[in-house]
């Protein structure tokens, strides 16, 4: 074949031809089996890493120009604006935002970060409603639309819809039972809760019903669920995943069973499996996208949860992260915009990235090992090369 180097390939498994870009690290030799893939994005453009000005990022989020507002630890906010003519950066502070600000949900179009603002005539945690312009305190753990479970002055937890302008109760809506502490988490899909308390008691909810138990006795072969880590969940009913990271940041994937007890999934898409108790992470899930984000100590993931099938699905998404990062005990922060088209990377404590990323060609490429996807192909390298360089690549079912 014009432009290819000379190989001996005797295959009778022969189907389409493909030809791939090396992605493997690694030599490929002919007969060599590799997996075939489509990345959705690879291509940094527009990429900056700078040191903060202020304090460290706790956590970001994307407005609707895809521009970056970050949630510090202190009480500053800044935005950080791309110029695409110039392909660079800027930021500006906005308006003050609350300190201690440890995590995001986005719920229903809002964006919902955890806090410890406290006022004194109430004796309840909260949540802050957040954009790019103000930071609206809201009483109790926002679970749903205008919706927050709260303790009220009697001390019975309560749930109630709320304004979403001041996040004053408007009207309460349930009264839980069978609690006697603090609800520390939440997430609700209208009447449906599934809730973490301060003691480690573990409920859920389904408007006529409560079935509870202690999230620290949950064991998934060595490791357990703490009560403390979890972060995100799904939805709420069984099929639905508890997403969580235990007490050494190591990944912690649930699947709930039909009593909604989070069990192991031996299904679980195989690289987010993969990445189970292999590193340190920091996570994010986007409940509005299903996108769901995985900072790693040496790299970062990005999974899409289709909420019909219940399955996860690995968007394949390269990012390089900064080589002037200095490596430090803490795992990479990774939020990524609805459109996947910017990411914003904590490498560091005083440090951030931040991408521009362009989606590429329908190029094809080896990869190491299966990302079992719509795109995913096995296939056996005949040993070919052609004139660009890109590896010939004999498709087989098996």
């Amino acid at each position: 074949m014009k432009g290819l180097t000379n190989a001996t390939y005797s295959s009778n498994d022969a189907g389409d031809t493909v030809f791939a870009l090396n992605n493997t690290g690694a030599d490929i030799v002919a007969n060599q089996k590799v997996w075939l893939n489509k990345h959705n994005l690879d291509e940094n453009v527009a990429y900056e890493y700078a040191g903060y000005n202020s304090s460290s990022s706790a956590c970001a989020f994307f407005n609707e120009d895809n521009n970056i507002v970050v949630m510090t630890s202190s009480s500053q906010k800044p935005l950080y604006i791309y110029n695409s003519d110039t392909k660079t950066w800027s930021y500006q502070y906005l308006s003050n935002s609350f300190s201690n600000t440890k995590y995001l949900k986005h719920i229903e179009g809002k964006v919902i970060a955890s806090n410890t603002v406290a006022v004194s005539t109430l004796n309840k945690t909260y949540n802050c409603i957040t954009d790019d312009t103000l930071s609206v305190p809201v009483v109790g753990i926002y679970v749903y639309t205008n919706l927050v479970i709260y303790k009220d002055a009697d001390g019975i937890i309560r749930s109630a819809t709320i304004d979403a302008n001041t996040g004053d109760i408007v009207n309460n809506a349930l009264e839980f039972t069978k609690i006697s502490n603090n609800i520390s988490g939440a997430f609700s899909n209208g009447l449906k809760y599934f809730y973490t308390l301060s003691n480690g008691d573990y409920g859920y909810y389904s408007g006529i019903s409560i079935g509870d138990g202690n999230a620290t006795r949950i064991k998934s072969g060595t490791s357990e669920v703490y009560q403390n880590y979890i972060k995100y969940v799904t939805g709420v009913g069984p099929g639905e995943y508890l997403i969580t990271t235990n007490s050494s940041n190591l990944l912690q994937i649930y699947k709930f069973n039909e009593d909604m007890l989070p069990i192991e999934d031996a299904s679980l898409q195989p690289d987010l499996k993969a990445l189970i108790n292999t590193e340190k992470v920091f996570i994010d899930y986007n409940n509005d996208t299903g996108v769901l984000t995985i900072g790693g100590m040496t790299n970062v993931y990005a999974f899409k949860y289709n909420k019909n099938t219940k399955t996860f699905e690995n968007l394949n998404i390269t990012i390089q992260l900064p080589t002037e990062a200095v490596p430090t005990t803490d795992p990479y922060r990774f939020f990524l915009s609805d459109d996947m088209t910017t990411a914003f990377i904590v490498p560091d404590n005083t440090h951030n990235a931040r991408y521009k990323l362009a989606t590429t060609s329908n190029d094809w490429y080896a990869d190491t090992y299966p990302q079992f996807n719509a795109f995913t192909l096995t296939g056996v390298a005949t040993g070919n090369i052609d004139v660009q360089g890109r590896y010939e690549v004999r498709t087989i079912l098996e």
